[in-house]
């Protein structure tokens, strides 16, 4: 599924989803600029040991403290709609020399026993 379709289907997944971790402390990136991502954290696509996912941003560019951590584990599974997001993986902050990555949440969505981003 290409992303502005994944992102035009699930919106209201993507929505309630980002809402959840901000009210468990987990602060986001937000996408406001373009009016179909308006009000949606920043969304991502990736691949988890070869299935499709989506990973979402850490708001800043710091290390990632226990606390945060703990927080995110703690807030999933997550199901809203039908559809069940499952962590898939935390990453922390990263620096190559010539760019930083911030932090980031990997996850797989679920709806029916399948993985509706395939």
């Amino acid at each position: 599924m290409n992303y502005t379709t994944k992102i035009t289907t699930f919106r209201q997944e993507f929505k309630a989803l980002g809402d959840h971790l901000e009210s468990n402390g987990i602060d986001l990136t937000w996408e406001r600029n373009e009016p179909v991502l308006d009000t949606i954290p920043y969304i991502g696509s990736g691949f988890y040991n070869g299935v499709e996912g989506i990973y979402l941003k850490k708001s800043n560019y710091d290390y990632l403290s226990e606390e945060w951590e703990r927080a995110v584990v703690a807030s999933f599974p997550f199901t809203t709609n039908g559809c069940t997001f499952n962590l898939e993986s935390i990453s922390d902050f990263d620096t190559d020399g010539d760019r930083d990555y911030q932090p980031s949440i990997s996850v797989i969505m679920e709806k029916n026993g399948i993985n509706p981003l395939d």
